[in-house]
């Protein structure tokens, strides 16, 4: 790699590494990043780009969706833990639950929630 400057792969059995220097990694990032400037470039001389009130609009509408459904995580989170810490201590006492049964229960549990 030192010589050539080209990455290399590592292989063992099927699993497979490559590995390049920081010098080839922060080009081909560069490249990268001039190739999307371009595109929207040739897109905003095409009349084909979005306007930009439109895609901060778009990106706070996904932001909000993101940070409304971590809210609902933390809200069932211990909920979530509860049921967790009993079958846990179910399992302990040895009162399983056959599987059919027990994904049977969790379907109608899941329907109680709020959502």
């Amino acid at each position: 790699m030192k010589r050539t400057g080209k990455p290399e792969a590592l292989e063992h059995g099927q699993a497979q590494v490559v590995i390049q220097d920081n010098n080839t990694d922060q080009r081909l990032h560069d490249l990268a990043t001039i190739a999307g400037i371009q595109r929207g470039l040739r897109g905003m001389y095409a009349g084909t780009g979005q306007d930009a009130e439109d895609v901060f609009e778009s990106l706070e509408h996904d932001l909000r969706m993101l940070l409304e459904r971590d809210r609902m995580m933390e809200a069932h989170t211990p909920d979530l833990r509860a049921d967790i810490a009993e079958g846990v201590e179910q399992a302990r006492r040895g009162e399983l639950i056959p599987g059919t049964e027990g994904r049977e229960r969790i379907r109608l549990k899941s329907r109680e929630r709020p959502k």
